[in-house]
């Protein structure tokens, strides 16, 4: 499967978080940092990985 078949999920699990963060942004404020966190932690981990990925690829060894 393609990139694009996958798709589908992450931006269903980004609307559903959008709503509820919207429903409660009282508390999601109060939260301040701790919140910002867990995007940071994934975007490194997504970030290694594509750094990983492009690296075996112009090594050829994938």
């Amino acid at each position: 499967m393609t990139i694009k078949n996958w798709s589908f999920a992450p931006a269903m699990a980004g609307a559903l978080a959008g709503m509820v963060i919207g429903n409660q942004l009282k508390m999601f404020f109060k939260q301040g940092w701790k919140l910002i966190t867990i995007p940071v932690m994934t975007g490194a981990l997504f970030g290694s990985l594509a750094a990983a990925r492009a690296a075996l690829r112009l090594t050829h060894a994938v």
